[in-house]
């Protein structure tokens, strides 16, 4: 029954789609939540309820709490670890928010099915996140990875205290033991015998006023003799980065900073850390004073003891460059990163269609095709297929990483392919079951067990662009079941991270 009663609303979805499927049809998915919450709260918060309940089933599933582990989310790429605790702070303050709205009579069942697995999978990621902090907090000698370790102990004590209110107070005790499962500390499937707390360092700081520098992707951190680059920044996209100064020994910080040249600008802003004295130092650019093309400049971080130096680049189109590149997606130094749903053109063959389902995946949505039982259409010329506008600033070969959800070989026979193309290039086919693949993609095959720990798939394919400017991106249906979530643009190696780069959002007047 512990594997039971948490799961009320999906088992209740899955029987009733079972019993009468016709009866709620894939334009009615998002109805039906909202009815759901109507009948078990009342039709005042039904809208909110059922957003809640959607967004921690879907934050559960990049990955399942029981797999998050310090090192999921990226630290230091893409602000990822931070960007997925934002989102899940923000949905425990909604839930929280709410609570005090329903009358009393409801307060034992919203906490059963919205606040105990909202506010319990949340500590989960929270915890393990806390934890990854700690560890590269030591790396780089910070005096706040005690703040983190004690931050990681605070967070296990919490998920003990919620287990406990679930079975010893909520509705009197009547759910005693319901929330026994261990479910921290697994290293495989069987379940470790007792809840394990991630893992935590100490460290034994001088009584100093000494400071570190680090900046995003880079574990390593001055004053150890390393370069500080931040990621490249570009006109077209607008990217903002950023440093973080933090004490090395135990004693305040005081340092001086400066730009040498005019159009970087600096901020003060919060540092991601349980430490109180971490600062973060926002570094945006000034497009309407930098100069177009290519140019460099330093910022430097200066104490008593030193200086430290960070590399900044930038790429800035002409004003014709930008104007070509309006309403596009564009790609100049750093990986592009767009949604499956950002398509400019959706363009049906013979009733067959690729459609949106809200909510699915990392983004707002993803994209398939309906109907299921569409058949194969091998001549991608005539297939369904999505355009995507990219601006292209250099020519050359891309990579484009298609990610997609880890779809099985449920049609025999079929390979489960998808074609993408530029312009109007003989459009590349890749499938995921193919004689030679088929052992380890399958169920239970070696690639499996990865596939479906990240609820996600990547298919690699290899692109060329012949000239720099505005290209349309292709991808065309071969088999349906095929679900897109997005779609990643890069020439070099990404950094590592569960879910790559930030979504982008196409160009818009940015004139100067």
């Amino acid at each position: 029954m512990g594997d039971l009663k948490p799961l009320e609303v999906p088992i209740e979805f899955f029987l009733r789609m079972a019993w009468d499927p016709e009866a709620t049809p894939k334009e009615r998915i998002v109805a039906y939540q909202q009815r759901w919450a109507e009948r078990e709260f009342g039709k005042e918060h039904a809208v909110e309820i059922a957003d809640i309940v959607a967004k921690y089933a879907k934050y559960n599933t990049f990955p399942k709490p029981e797999l998050v582990k310090p090192d999921t989310f990226s630290l230091l790429n893409y602000r990822e670890a931070e960007r997925v605790a934002a989102d899940w702070t923000k949905l425990v303050e909604r839930a929280e928010l709410l609570a005090p709205e329903l009358p009393a009579n409801q307060q034992d069942a919203y906490y059963e099915l919205m606040l105990h697995p909202v506010k319990a999978c949340a500590n989960v990621v929270l915890m393990n996140i806390a934890s990854g902090r700690n560890q590269l907090f030591a790396q780089q000698g910070r005096a706040s990875t005690n703040a983190e370790a004690e931050l990681t102990r605070q967070l296990f004590a919490k998920d003990q205290q919620l287990t406990d209110f679930y079975n010893h107070n909520l509705a009197g005790g009547k759910w005693n033991h319901m929330m026994d499962q261990v479910h921290l500390g697994y290293v495989n499937w069987y379940s470790p015998q007792v809840n394990v707390m991630p893992p935590v360092s100490q460290v034994d700081s001088p009584s100093t006023s000494d400071f570190g520098v680090a900046v995003e992707g880079s574990v390593a951190a001055w004053p150890a003799p390393v370069r500080l680059v931040l990621p490249p920044f570009d006109s077209l996209n607008r990217q903002r980065s950023s440093i973080e100064v933090f004490p090395i020994g135990t004693q305040p910080i005081h340092f001086e900073l400066s730009a040498d040249k005019p159009w970087i600008k600096l901020s003060e802003g919060s540092a991601f850390s349980a430490g109180k004295e971490d600062r973060r130092i926002w570094v945006d650019i000034d497009w309407k004073n930098a100069p177009v093309g290519e140019s460099a400049g330093i910022i430097t971080v200066a104490g008593a003891k030193g200086a430290a130096q960070v590399e900044v680049s930038i790429t800035k189109a002409s004003v014709e460059d930008s104007a070509a590149a309006q309403g596009s997606f564009a790609i100049v130094a750093a990986p592009l990163s767009i949604n499956a749903q950002e398509a400019a053109q959706n363009v049906a063959v013979g009733g067959v269609s690729w459609e949106r389902i809200p909510d699915y995946g990392p983004g707002l949505s993803a994209m398939t095709i309906f109907p299921v039982t569409a058949d194969s259409v091998p001549q991608t010329a005539s297939a369904p297929h999505l355009d995507y506008s990219v601006y292209f600033a250099k020519p050359g070969d891309y990579t484009v990483d298609l990610v997609t959800n880890p779809t099985l070989d449920l049609y025999p026979g079929r390979a489960l392919s998808v074609a993408v193309s530029i312009d109007e290039q003989t459009p590349q086919v890749l499938s995921v079951f193919t004689p030679a693949t088929v052992k380890d993609e399958t169920f239970l095959g070696r690639n499996y067990y990865e596939n479906a720990r990240n609820n996600s798939r990547i298919l690699h394919f290899s692109q060329n662009v012949s000239r720099p400017g505005k290209h349309t991106l292709r991808i065309t249906m071969v088999d349906p079941t095929v679900v897109i979530e997005k779609m990643v643009l890069h020439r070099t190696p990404l950094a590592p991270s569960f879910f790559g780069p930030q979504a982008a959002v196409p160009v818009s007047d940015n004139t100067y």
